[in-house]
């Protein structure tokens, strides 16, 4: 059986490879590696908020026991590349025991009673203009480092 040849019989591919070029232009997975102190920071909230560009998007995750947090780009939210300004809050209750994203009392860190739960981290580092967390943020899947301190 013989192929087809020409442009004809080359559409198909041309058509494949022009639209999966379109996606590439964005990003499509965000890998974070937080840390305080040179320690893997856990059970911490991040956002990465655009520094300049309020059309770039953002995105948030929560840091595992590694320090990581990966972030899929989804429908809802997604991000172009950019500069961004990384946020970053670790909400603790009295004990020093970090909250979850279910627990009934787990308030925005922004929000938080005398006496309950705290903001772990500097404060600066939940503040958009003043955390020094700048980052830059490329097409495809970027990778982002965090590198927070406890005394600054």
């Amino acid at each position: 059986m013989r192929m087809p040849c020409g442009w004809p019989g080359l559409l198909p591919l041309v058509l494949v490879v022009m639209l999966s070029g379109c996606a590439s232009d964005e990003v499509t997975k965000v890998t974070i590696t937080a840390t305080l102190d040179n320690n893997p920071l856990t059970d911490a909230d991040v956002q990465l908020v655009p520094k300049d560009d309020p059309d770039l998007g953002s995105a948030a995750g929560r840091t595992g026991a590694d320090g990581k947090a990966e972030i899929f780009m989804t429908k809802h939210m997604k991000m172009k590349p950019g500069q961004y300004v990384a946020l970053v809050t670790k909400v603790v209750d009295k004990s020093g025991a970090p909250l979850q994203a279910g627990d009934a009392a787990m308030p925005m860190a922004g929000h938080l009673p005398p006496g309950g739960p705290r903001n772990s981290l500097p404060a600066r580092y939940n503040d958009a203009n003043r955390s020094p967390l700048i980052v830059n943020v490329g097409k495809g899947e970027a990778q982002v480092e965090l590198k927070l301190v406890s005394k600054p």
